[in-house]
């Protein structure tokens, strides 16, 4: 018993030693080999998080989407006696963030009355500023059709709401009232498709001419409190929640229908189904990508065992067995996995802050690569198996 401590000891010391003068050779004889690979392993890494990154945007951008946790309420078959009360009884729910009140026209814009953030989910403003910080003003954002100045100046110019004269505070980037139908093509058909047809004249204050404009590209967005004090009719309400749950969408949608029984209610299309198709695709590219990478680093090694058939063969004339050669060749790809890994570790540092520039999302979290490292490299030994098991042979014709 004594007597096998010692041997088990010599054992690894010797393997270890192998080892060792196999990564010498190959940094000294296969300089070029062991370049290649480390760079590759690197790139391979450095593709997974940037790929990776990708995914992780569409799935956060598809769970903050205001289109994909807003009800629509089609007002036209149900009559709201108390508008305000209603209203305020809604936004007892916490997870209410964006109220929109919509008053359709065939003869003029669409004006909307909004309570709630908009941080650029429903449309990017392109001038000035947003109404969230004005609730209780009487001011409006406007479609850049429906601005007559060229430029902008917030309260220089105003906008007509029914016979009120809005001061104009931004400009939006919205060529068409449909945005504010986002996900529910059906409704903005019923009110607007016949409209982009229709055009109207338009006053130009800075020629003094008259210009034709589609009423499809002409949107006024004023406070909610401002629209319910001009008592506009309201025939859709487009309602923004907080969901974290599917099952939050029967929740809100059966209390909703409570609210207004004889009202048509389009429930939101959750991110899961409407994102999963170009998310299985991404997904599907990224570790295709990431395959074909490794199959070319792989041969690369593949090619280093062939030429160490020979060397492994007077390993095992010396004594040595199969099941250390093969431990030999698995510490060996390894340590090259992992020096490769150190080399993207340093490369994704240096390009970080160029990534944030250029809106980059890059996998920083360690266990995320911990687990792509684990499977790359149980699949890639399980891929040069077959000429693993040519290694453990004694070859004498290579002697």
């Amino acid at each position: 018993m004594t007597a096998s401590v010692p041997f088990a000891e010599r054992r690894n010391i010797a393997m270890i030693r192998i080892i060792l003068t196999d990564i010498r050779y190959l940094l000294k004889k296969q300089w070029l080999i062991f370049i290649v690979l480390v760079l590759s392993i690197a790139c391979s890494f450095l593709v997974f998080s940037m790929m990776t990154g990708v995914i992780n945007y569409e799935i956060s951008a598809a769970k903050k989407a205001s289109a994909f946790h807003t009800f629509s309420i089609d007002l036209s078959q149900h009559e709201v006696e108390h508008l305000s009360l209603t209203i305020g009884e809604l936004t007892k729910d916490a997870r209410l963030k964006t109220i929109i009140l919509i008053k359709t026209s065939k003869e003029a814009p669409l004006i909307a009355g909004w309570k709630g953030k908009n941080d650029d989910r429903w449309f990017v403003l392109d001038e000035g500023e947003f109404i969230d910080a004005f609730s209780e003003s009487d001011v409006a954002v406007v479609s850049q059709s429906l601005y007559p100045g060229v430029a902008f100046v917030a309260g220089d110019h105003q906008v007509d709401v029914y016979g009120n004269s809005v001061p104009i505070i931004g400009v939006g980037i919205i060529p068409s009232n449909a945005i504010l139908f986002t996900r529910v093509t059906e409704l903005y058909n019923k009110y607007y498709v016949s409209n982009d047809s229709l055009w109207h004249a338009h006053d130009n204050e800075d020629n003094g001419e008259e210009d034709s404009i589609s009423l499809a590209n002409e949107t006024v967005i004023i406070p909610m409190n401002l629209f319910l004090r001009y008592g506009l009719d309201t025939d859709i309400i487009r309602l923004e929640y907080s969901i974290s749950e599917n099952a939050e969408v029967s929740q809100i949608n059966e209390h909703l229908s409570s609210v207004f029984p004889t009202a048509t209610i389009y429930k939101p299309t959750l991110p899961e189904t409407e994102y999963s198709r170009d998310m299985v695709i991404t997904i599907i590219r990224t570790f295709a990508i990431i395959i074909f990478a490794y199959i070319n680093i792989i041969s690369l090694f593949i090619y280093w065992l062939i030429r160490q058939k020979r060397t492994h063969s007077l390993y095992m004339l010396c004594g040595a067995r199969k099941c250390q050669i093969v431990n030999v060749i698995a510490v060996e790809w390894a340590i090259l996995s992992v020096v490769g890994y150190g080399v993207f570790l340093i490369v994704q540092t240096l390009l970080l802050p160029l990534a944030v520039t250029m809106s980059i999302e890059l996998v920083t979290d360690i266990r995320v690569h911990a687990a792509f490292f684990a499977i790359l490299y149980v699949v890639s030994m399980v891929m040069m198996a077959c000429q693993i098991k040519k290694n453990t042979k004694i070859h004498t014709e290579v002697i």
